[in-house]
């Protein structure tokens, strides 16, 4: 039992795969906010942004553990855009919960070795409560300025470090290039 977004190829659409058995487990009306979810997932690009932590873990294992942070979030992401699609966001919260738990007892069952949900932890229970409070709001004035000057900052000293770490590397191999010869 799964579902997922499959991002476009080369001038292909991007698609939502679900599987029957999702479809089964969900009560009538959930299976829209399923779809409205991963659709989110295709028009907020998210695979891209995923890509970007791997390669950026790849290149400095400190952003490795952006990863999680960041697959939560881009779920909480497309929650909000499924809310906002049904209308309901108690509806959506229920979906997400029997997905998770369908999906779980499925793997549990054929040996798949699922985590377990928990009831206080964990981003399912998490992302859940979330949409049982009042929608958030984008944060304005100072806050969106301080936030806007800080991913800013952050993009311009990790571009700095990369160029510098290459122009490093650069200087190491031309060194050893020149020993060997």
């Amino acid at each position: 039992m799964d579902a997922f977004a499959l991002p476009g190829y080369r001038r292909r659409l991007g698609r939502v795969v679900i599987t029957s058995g999702m479809v089964r487990a969900l009560k009538p009306g959930e299976y829209e906010v399923l779809l409205a979810h991963e659709r989110a997932h295709l028009s907020g690009r998210h695979h891209l942004l995923a890509a970007v932590v791997d390669l950026a873990a790849m290149v400095h294992p400190a952003a490795g553990r952006l990863r999680k942070l960041l697959e939560f979030h881009l779920e909480r992401w497309a929650d909000e855009a499924a809310a906002l699609a049904v209308g309901n966001r108690k509806v959506v919260a229920g979906a997400i919960a029997r997905a998770a738990l369908a999906g779980a007892a499925h793997r549990r069952l054929t040996g798949g070795g699922s985590p377990v949900l928990s009831v206080r932890g964990g981003p399912v229970p998490q992302r859940v409560g979330a949409l049982l409070l009042p929608r958030p709001t984008a944060p304005r004035g100072r806050a969106r300025r301080a936030q806007v000057l800080g991913l800013a900052l952050t993009v311009a000293l990790s571009t700095l470090t990369a160029v510098a770490s290459a122009y490093g590397l650069h200087e190491y191999v031309e060194y050893a290039a020149r020993a060997l010869l």
